[in-house]
């Protein structure tokens, strides 16, 4: 009966818990945050073509990947997304809402994990940390990649350590670990070294200590998990091109400043002093310790910092303040207790091995959401200074303290919820693309009065949006590969330019230029198409010149 009533409080507590996460969550999940960017805006428009087709944008049939805006993209995400615009529509909150549940399930399994491993105190201090965290909050409603992943590899690592720990596990929940990791290192490249790194490490710390070799099942989970990292790393062509274009050993700038101080020194110093430090080893080396040790600074999870830009919320970090100060509370606690650190080892690896697929990029560095994992440790630290907290004598420190720490996390969080949803859909909105959003609704608006459209191509990758407002069909965007893979190419009556400021002197023609275009009075700006702030990103440009005026042979030209 006690067991029964102790499983009935668990559940309640963990429901408000995740209740709370729904609420954070959901709300205005549509508007905040503003707009779909490119890699949002890709999913649905792949979603909407195999919903219709069966086929992705590139007319290819039930694809492993997506290859829009030529940055390989798991399908899978599209694929759970067609439930979810059948249901409420082609719309933003539809596109999120797999991403909301994902991220909710993620403070699930979180919380089995860290109940596994800690005990149940540590879960729910841990996930209810997670459930008001603006950084998991952030992630839960727009990095579709990330969270999935996340909410796998935790799975991953869950499943592992209870088969290390006893080798009674059925073979059903190998399988099921097994194919958590496939899914997680196929949803996010950083997963690719992040789990294999993290379930050895796992092995090490929670194998039996009476046991001199692996299970058979450990074998097993391992063995077929290393294959799947190397089948997704070098046989799945579509898997690493992501890497190679963002890869730290993409980025030729390192190579170029050596080769520029080894000519400075030639003759000047010894060959051999130039070729011990002007290497690629040496250069690129340092280039990742560079990266690396920028996930060690503080500045990055408490205060405004945190790459890429438009996750960032103004004036606020991706971890609340007041969880500076427990942060640094668990971390002194946890090394000064023999036990806690022994209990803390995973996390502390989770801590060292979370950043090193993230260095290993050379864009938006350091970033939000390639170190994600992190997160664990943080909030694993942070529940150790709560705890500690909770433990203080005499009682009226205790309630010195929670008091403090209630009235720090009030403030924190009342002044994220304003930053997070009034604020930041304005913020700095161009690294958004809510403007290209306006622009497809407007080409859309004025479609059918114009025999031809041309729309420039500056701010790239116009067409998905034009696509989401059925300005373009689906049917045409398919037909359209590979020709669109050209600079200039036509869907329907829409032709896109390279040109930011192309123009033609043609009564049927509408042109859609960029906001940084100046006319002569042969044009007319008829609108404009602009970023949540107000600051113009398209113009409508149509020929309108004084009646006296004749012009030759409609040819497109730039005023």
């Amino acid at each position: 009966m006690m067991r029964i009533k102790q499983s009935v409080h668990t559940a309640l507590l963990l429901g408000f818990i995740l209740l709370v996460a729904a609420l954070l969550r959901f709300y205005q999940l549509g508007a905040v945050p503003s707009g779909l960017q490119k890699d949002e805006v890709s999913f649905l428009v792949n979603t909407m073509a195999l919903k219709a087709t069966g086929r992705d944008e590139d007319n290819r049939a039930h694809p492993l990947y997506l290859q829009s805006i030529i940055d390989p993209k798991p399908a899978l995400i599209s694929y759970l997304q067609i439930p979810s615009i059948a249901l409420f529509g082609e719309n933003t909150f539809a596109a999120r809402f797999p991403v909301v549940m994902a991220g909710l399930l993620s403070l699930v399994t979180v919380f089995f994990f860290i109940k596994e491993v800690l005990d149940e105190l540590y879960a729910f201090i841990v996930t209810g940390i997670l459930a008001i965290s603006p950084w998991h909050i952030v992630a839960s409603r727009a990095t579709y990649e990330v969270i999935f992943s996340f909410l796998f590899s935790v799975l991953t690592l869950h499943l592992f350590i209870r088969i290390v720990r006893s080798s009674h596990r059925s073979w059903w929940e190998v399988a099921c670990g097994i194919c958590a990791f496939i899914l997680a290192v196929y949803l996010y490249h950083s997963t690719k070294i992040f789990l294999p790194s993290s379930l050895v490490l796992s092995y090490f710390i929670y194998r039996p200590q009476k046991e001199k070799f692996p299970s058979k099942k450990t074998i097993g989970f391992l063995l077929v998990s290393f294959c799947a990292v190397l089948f997704f790393t070098f046989f799945v062509k579509d898997a690493t091109k992501r890497f190679a274009s963002v890869g730290l050993f993409a980025d030729p700038s390192p190579m170029i400043i050596a080769n520029e101080q080894g000519t400075d020194a030639t003759g000047k110093l010894p060959l051999l002093y130039m070729r011990a430090y002007y290497n690629k080893v040496v250069v690129y080396g340092k280039a990742f310790l560079e990266n690396y040790l920028s996930y060690f600074d503080p500045r990055l999870y408490f205060f405004q910092i945190a790459q890429p830009v438009r996750y960032q919320i103004p004036l606020q970090g991706v971890l609340y303040i007041v969880e500076l100060f427990l942060f640094f509370i668990g971390l002194i606690v946890a090394l000064t207790r023999p036990k806690l650190r022994q209990k803390f080892l995973l996390f502390w690896g989770i801590f060292l091995i979370a950043p090193i697929p993230a260095a290993l990029t050379t864009i938006e560095v350091p970033s939000m959401i390639r170190s994600f994992p992190i997160i664990l440790s943080f909030a694993v630290c942070i529940a150790t200074g709560l705890i500690w907290i909770v433990q203080l004598r005499p009682v009226w420190l205790k309630r010195l303290g929670l008091v403090v720490v209630s009235v720090g996390y009030a403030y924190c969080i009342v002044f994220f919820l304003g930053q997070f949803f009034v604020q930041q859909p304005s913020y700095q909105s161009w690294y958004r693309n809510v403007a290209d959003e306006h622009m497809a609704a407007l080409v859309k608006k004025y479609q059918s009065s114009y025999s031809s459209i041309l729309v420039t191509t500056y701010y790239a990758e116009p067409y998905l949006y034009l696509v989401r407002s059925h300005a373009i069909s689906v049917q045409q965007l398919q037909a359209s590969y590979p020709a669109r893979m050209q600079k200039q190419f036509s869907l329907a009556n829409i032709t896109f330019v390279p040109g930011e400021c192309d123009v033609v002197p043609d009564y049927h023609t509408l042109m859609v230029t960029y906001s940084g275009c100046r006319f002569s009075y042969l044009y007319k700006i008829i609108d404009t198409a602009s970023y949540d702030d107000g600051t113009p990103a398209y113009y409508f440009v149509i020929y309108s010149p004084p009646p006296d005026i004749r012009t030759p042979d409609k040819q497109a030209h730039k005023i």
